[in-house]
């Protein structure tokens, strides 16, 4: 190995093993960033359960081979069949890396398992064309990596691929690429845009998690799950497209990004996962689409720029009272918005069940009515109305659900009738407790 001019280790290596030729390392960063550049449109649980499984089997079976040396490589070569998968690399200071189409004649298909787990000063690879797989943390803590060309040929990326690194600011998912694995590419910080390809049938569960420089995400036509924590904390996003193949929205998927301003439902929606949009905080406009049959709790709660949310005429199991969502039979009040004008709200009497979460954190609200058809107040109702000063518990009801007016910093003013079950921590953190 050499260094350049500039003190930085670049290396290319042939497929015997050989390292040849020093480049400008500038040049063929810059190189790599024009390829690695340009991002192009071209599941559930049991979706997860399999990509790991068939994750599994790829350790299962590269695993126990033994490894073998060429250059800086190494590798290790299938029993009976002329490929192999590249494992790792003996010296980790290298800052570019062009990998090999083969080795000692046999073609590489796969980076393996931890391949170039914490190659700290590694900013640029290039992956040979004929990789179908980047096996799970192959580029884990790779903090300095600021551009991945990725073939294709790969058709699978592993959890933790690309967790924590940092540096990332480019990648292009190429159109071949069915799975994104778990935490495929969280904590990548500097990411600014993605688009996912049309190929892709499910983003996997905290796949872009924590990614707060993402600004545009693209999902193409033929994803048909967000999944759950799929973009949490991704604070800087602000333009979102959700295809009309997209059926599910999972848990958490878009948990404070509070850049996202509006957001577009299609009508092949079904389900809007627990807390899908909880703390949105820049959110102002939604409506929920007739294919919707299952609104998850707090699912858009604390958006307090959401002034209303609107359900399309045509649902069968929601409708919108003032910008306020209840189950079709109006009997139970699912989501109020924090953010709807008022500091006090009159429950209608057609309500029997205030819903979990229904007023979480809405910091705006100062009091509200609950009229005498109500029988239960579910967990965490009012938790977090933090101008909530006091409010008069109906004779109707007959259990307070746990935290539901948990951190009510002013309620200090309380009217229950006797014979209410009052859950763990309904009054926790409030000035006025039970039995006072």
């Amino acid at each position: 190995m050499q260094l350049s001019s500039d003190n930085k280790r670049i290396q290319k290596i042939d497929g015997n093993g050989k390292t040849f030729g020093t480049v400008a390392s500038g040049l063929l960063l810059l190189a790599a960033l024009a390829v690695g550049g340009v991002i192009g449109c071209q599941g559930n649980t049991v979706f997860q359960q399999e990509q790991q499984e068939s994750e599994a089997k790829q350790q299962a079976f590269w695993g126990p081979l033994p490894e073998k040396t060429s250059g800086n490589l190494k590798y290790k070569v299938h029993p009976t069949q002329p490929v192999c998968e590249i494992s790792g690399l003996d010296q980790k200071d290298v800052t570019t890396l062009v990998l090999p189409e083969s080795i000692e004649g046999r073609k590489v298909i796969r980076l393996g398992w931890r391949a170039f787990i914490n190659c700290r000063a590694l900013t640029s690879v290039t992956i040979p064309s004929g990789v179908t797989s980047i096996g799970g943390q192959a580029f884990l803590g790779c903090k300095a990596l600021a551009s991945v060309t990725i073939p294709k040929g790969v058709t699978s990326i592993a959890k933790k691929a690309f967790l924590r690194c940092s540096g990332l600011t480019s990648v292009k998912i190429p159109s071949g690429v069915t799975s994104i694995g778990e935490r495929a590419f969280a904590f990548c910080g500097g990411l600014a845009s993605v688009t996912i390809p049309s190929s892709v049938t499910s983003i996997g569960e905290w796949a872009f998690f924590r990614c707060g420089g993402l600004t545009s995400a693209t999902i193409c036509p033929g994803v048909t799950r967000i999944g759950d924590f799929a973009f949490f904390y991704c604070s800087g996003l602000t333009s979102l497209t959700i295809p009309s193949s997209v059926t599910s929205i999972g848990r958490y998927a878009f948990y404070c990004c509070s850049s996202l301003t509006s957001v577009t439902i299609p009508s092949s929606v079904t389900n809007i996962g627990e807390r899908a949009f909880a703390f949105c905080s820049g959110l102002a406009s939604v409506t929920i689409p007739s294919s919707v049959t299952s609104i998850e709790r707090e699912a858009f709660a604390s958006c307090n720029s959401l002034t209303k949310i609107s359900v399309d005429r045509g649902n069968p199991d929601y409708l919108s009272i003032d910008g306020v969502v209840f189950t079709k039979d109006r009997k139970t009040l699912v989501q109020y918005p924090a953010g709807k004008l008022g500091t006090h709200y009159v429950i209608p009497s057609s309500t029997t069940s205030i819903g979990d979460g229904a007023f979480f954190y809405c910091s705006a609200l100062t009091s509200v009515t609950i009229p005498s058809s109500v029988t239960r107040i579910e967990k965490e109702a009012f938790e977090g109305c933090s101008r909530l000063k006091a409010v008069a518990i109906p004779s109707s009801v007959t259990r307070i659900g746990s935290c539901a007016f948990r951190s009510c910093s002013r309620l200090t003013d309380v009217t229950i009738p006797k014979g209410v079950k009052i859950e763990y921590l309904a009054f926790d953190l409030c000035p006025w407790q039970p039995g006072e």
